[in-house]
């Protein structure tokens, strides 16, 4: 099995204002695999990646190691469409048509109607709480697991308006379970719906629930006609950022932006002022199904088969406070030393900075103009130029190292 690793850097220009995009994506299987889908990306404490497609397959990802396949006995080839980690450590796959199942111990336990208590075998989200509890959703209402028992709350023995659920989230600050059914949201906890808010109601239009985030205290509210925020027991419509756009996903990156996927039309992202619109790509999917923030990046999973694209933003500054030179390396295919040529005049206070494929920092320091990388392990690298503020002063450029 291999692995496809392609870093690309762009400066996309706004009226006025310049934002650089960074692209990583990764491929578990041949290049030209555009299917099946891959519908989610999770992340364990030791930054293992983890990803499930349409086909029933799981793919597992160690840090600075190729993807590997891990075979779940009778899946039967349906879609893995959600991937979770309790707080002992096991592995919840939620499937759509075997059921849930479970790693344990090493051992595989797989929840059906056919031996358990769940309402189906066809589920689309699944996510773990502090307290022990899985909660697992998809057309015939929430399963709840906890003490090794599941329950069922579904619109015949709560307030659910539908069985069909089409968004769930946990909140690990309120320890609340966060739903999105139809046009309405409700918060959980344990097994009791204690706020439930009718969005259509309150704002006069459909507002169907297609994704929900939580931070800290809040929780945006995604929907096929915007977005919106839940705050202070109360929604506030955030329409305005993000009007009539089909939210697909949300996250939340290490610097506070909010990332939002949108059916059709790839990537959005909101620093807390403005919408920058970064669009579908090559690389990026134009139906974003999964978003989670690793170190500096955000990465994405969608239509786009295989393929884990990775993104990072940076705020946007004044074209004119933009001035990246491009620098000359030698050679591209590097056993030992790389040299460094450039036409910034003043290279004293800058530091060379270089880049693995998975945009680790593998070496820092004050500029010069031979690098040593015999030490490196082989793979591509790219190296950019930083003044002594952290702002990029180059053009990042590749290297191979043999």
């Amino acid at each position: 099995m291999r692995l496809f690793l392609l870093l690309l850097f762009s400066t996309i220009f706004y009226a006025g204002q310049a934002q650089k995009i960074v692209v990583d994506y990764m491929m578990t299987m041949d290049e030209s695999q555009t299917w099946p889908f891959t519908w989610d990306i999770a992340i364990d404490d030791e930054s293992t990646l983890y990803t499930g497609n349409e086909s029933g397959r799981l793919y597992m990802k160690k840090l600075d190691e190729e993807w590997e396949e891990i075979l779940i006995p009778d899946e039967e080839d349906n879609d893995i469409r959600k991937i979770e980690f309790d707080g002992n450590g096991s592995l919840w796959v939620a499937t759509n048509g075997s059921g849930i199942f479970r790693l344990k111990d090493d051992v595989w336990t797989n929840f059906t109607m056919e031996n358990s208590a769940i309402s189906t075998n066809n589920f689309r989200y699944l996510v773990a709480s502090n307290d022990g509890r899985i909660y697992a959703a998809g057309s015939e209402g929430l399963n709840i697991f906890s003490n090794g028992t599941w329950v069922v709350l579904n619109e015949g023995n709560s307030s659910f308006e539908k069985d069909d659920i089409d968004a769930l989230e946990y909140n690990p600050t309120t320890n609340k379970v966060l739903v999105g059914d139809n046009g309405f949201f409700y918060s959980i906890q344990g097994t009791t719906i204690v706020k439930k808010v009718d969005l259509d109601s309150d704002f006069g239009w459909m507002t169907w629930v297609t994704s929900l985030y939580a931070f800290e205290d809040k929780v945006y509210i995604g929907t096929e006609t915007g977005l919106y925020l839940f705050e202070n027991n109360q929604v506030k419509d955030m329409t305005s950022i993000f009007d009539d756009r089909n939210v697909s996903d949300i996250t939340m990156d290490n610097e506070g932006n909010l990332w939002l996927g949108e059916v059709f039309y790839g990537l959005h992202v909101y620093d807390g002022n403005t919408l920058h619109s970064i669009g579908s790509t090559d690389t990026l999917p134009t139906q974003i199904f999964d978003m989670v923030t690793f170190g500096d990046n955000v990465l994405t999973v969608g239509n786009r088969g295989a393929r884990l694209a990775a993104s990072h933003f940076e705020s946007p500054v004044a074209v004119d406070e933009v001035s990246l030179m491009k620098l000359k390396i030698y050679p591209t295919i590097v056993d030992q030393y790389l040299t460094i040529e450039t036409k910034i005049p003043n290279t004293n206070d800058m530091n060379s900075v270089l880049y693995n494929s998975v945009g680790e920092i593998v070496s820092k320091g004050a500029f010069q103009k031979r690098i040593n990388m015999e030490n490196l392990p082989s793979g591509i690298y790219y190296l950019i130029l930083q003044n002594q503020n952290g702002k990029m002063t180059s053009t990042p450029s590749r290297v191979v190292k043999r």
